[in-house]
């Protein structure tokens, strides 16, 4: 057990729901602090509502986990007086929960002093704490890795490939809480540095290597506590101008679930863009020399509904309807294209053995080409393309340009017309099992499923 107590003497308002199986659910009421809060906890399946801890005032929010497979893992806030609004009492001030998969948060003020429960890796099963009127103090009941059965190694990230050259020396960089990024930067990114935190008690802050030359203006991009990469985007091109041959990394601009840092250097080239929508950043790898010549990404997916099947992101617009399609087995893709893609289909075998074509995901326009698999050895690892705004053609809406289709012996396309941003999904170690999007009169945007295979 864990307890986070701020010095507070209220010990007759003192309450512990004890341990459960897992979390499902908690609702926060919030204003300039916690007011309260109500967990729903798992008991060997059992759904149990406990108490509402404290008074419900003020907006509230919910954080629903994808039970059983998304479990609570750590929290933390802040704790202070809130005298100023005529109420003599230590509160918590503000809660962010993480789970296994992602952040929710933070709920709340973020004032007064800095507190994260458990210490040491665990899954969080239970909460004790002190409410008078208010959410007073906070704790956890811990379930250690031992108990879980976890391996303290994590799982092989994967590898979302890389953008740029070929020149200079190739590196990575693999870990589990990033902290800070040194970009310096001019005319192209000439160099590329990373802070993260070590996995050990002291919790290390280690600085990697400089990748790349000693040009440049620097730029640091400092995460705070909860916050972190939701997207890496950029620019790549030759040298020529200024009498080099090599391509190099023109610009850089990093997205996390707070901010956007950047644009760092010149957006001139050819653009590229990292999905990672639901997947977790643990690692940067590339190429660098005089300058940072490439540059991919190590990603660490999220189980979905306790199969090993995890998302791949989704990249492209934001009109149309979403769709989903799952599949054990995909037959045959059929594309409608031209200078976009139109639609997509799918003939493929169900979980159930049976053969279903998937309805037309897009409009009627483009050419029609097919991609028949050779059933049933073959299966598509990795789907690749390009997405842009079609302002040219008079529509202020962003879709998918062109796809390539990878398959584990070859490749298909491209279908449709590479123009815009590049995407790619990872294809080393991955089986694809599902595409997703949005589509409309085209395809705005496309998302994989996949499981791991063995290379």
């Amino acid at each position: 057990m864990e307890n986070h107590d701020p010095q507070n003497p209220l010990a007759s308002f003192t309450w512990d729901d004890g341990a459960y199986s897992t979390i499902r659910r908690i609702v926060v009421y919030e204003k300039e602090w916690i007011c309260s809060i109500q967990i729903e906890y798992d008991g060997n399946g059992e759904s149990i509502m406990s108490e509402t801890h404290g008074e419900n005032e003020g907006s509230m929010s919910e954080v629903v986990f994808e039970y059983p497979d998304e479990f609570l893992v750590s929290i933390s806030g802040y704790y202070g007086s809130i005298r100023n609004w005529g109420v003599d009492r230590i509160v918590i001030r503000s809660l962010t929960f993480e789970s296994n998969g992602r952040y929710y948060g933070p709920f709340g003020i973020q004032e007064g002093k800095y507190f994260k429960s458990p210490g040491t890796e665990g899954k969080i099963i239970g909460f004790h704490g002190i409410s008078d009127p208010y959410l007073n103090a906070i704790g956890v009941h811990v379930q250690t890795v031992q108990k879980l059965g976890i391996q303290p190694e994590p799982p092989k990230p994967l590898n979302m490939g890389q953008y740029g050259g070929k020149g200079g020396n190739p590196w990575k960089e693999t870990f589990e809480t990033i902290k800070r990024v040194r970009i310096y930067h001019g005319l192209w990114i000439d160099s590329f540095q990373i802070q993260y935190e070590e996995v050990d008690e002291m919790g290390t802050l280690v600085w990697t290597e400089i990748y790349g030359g000693e040009g440049g203006f620097l730029a640091t991009v400092d995460l705070e506590f909860d916050e972190y990469f939701i997207s890496v985007e950029g620019y790549y091109s030759d040298l020529q101008k200024w009498g080099m041959d090599a391509t190099v990394i023109r610009s850089l601009t990093l997205k996390t679930n707070q901010n956007t840092y950047g644009p760092f250097g010149i957006e001139d080239g050819t653009k590229f863009s990292f999905p990672f929508k639901g997947l977790k950043l643990v690692g940067f790898h590339g190429r660098s020399g005089v300058y940072l010549d490439a540059i991919g990404l190590y990603l660490r997916p999220t189980p979905i509904n306790g199969t090993e099947k995890f998302s791949l992101g989704e990249c492209g617009g934001e009109g149309g309807d979403p769709w989903d399609e799952n599949f054990t087995t995909i037959r045959k893709l059929v594309i409608n294209h031209g200078q976009w893609i139109d639609s997509i289909q799918m003939e493929y075998e169900d979980e159930n053995g049976e053969v279903v074509l998937s309805e037309k995901h897009g409009g009627n326009g483009g050419s029609e080409s097919e991609v028949v698999l050779n059933f049933p050895d073959e299966h598509i690892v990795t789907i690749r393309g390009y997405y842009d705004n079609l302002r040219d053609w008079g529509l202020d809406t962003i879709v998918i340009q062109s796809l390539t289709v990878e398959t584990n012996t070859t490749s298909y396309g491209p279908f449709g017309v590479e123009n815009g941003t590049k995407f790619s999904f990872p294809s080393d170690g991955v089986k694809v099992v599902g595409i997703h999007g949005r589509s409309g009169l085209y395809l705005d945007a496309i998302g994989l499923m996949a499981v791991p295979v063995e290379d």
